[in-house]
């Protein structure tokens, strides 16, 4: 993608998404795409907003590897196209944020 398309397609204001736990602190994916949904359909979209997500509210630290992919998964799944999701690979181990990259 070059610099003027990432341009247009990353700008306004980035809406934070919180991850959303359960009880027994495990993530709530439901909750989360319902959430997403939530904003796409009140008028967040590619041009005007992103939404970064798995860490907005500092949670990244306390998920595992597969937690977070699937917080990211799940967050691109509900976006569906209609608008950027952004979210941090930072760990302590290079092989870590090669795989959350990927």
């Amino acid at each position: 993608m070059d610099s003027q398309k990432i341009r247009t397609w990353l700008c306004g204001p980035m809406v934070a998404v919180t991850t959303p736990f359960k009880e027994d602190l495990s993530l709530d994916l439901e909750v989360l795409t319902t959430n997403i949904r939530f904003m796409i359909d009140r008028g967040v979209k590619t041009g005007n907003d992103t939404l970064p997500v798995g860490g907005a509210g500092g949670e990244h630290p306390g998920m595992n590897v597969e937690e977070r992919m699937a917080v990211m998964t799940t967050a691109h799944e509900a976006a569906n196209g209609e608008v950027p999701v952004l979210t941090s690979i930072q760990h302590t181990d290079t092989r870590v944020i090669v795989e959350l990259a990927q």
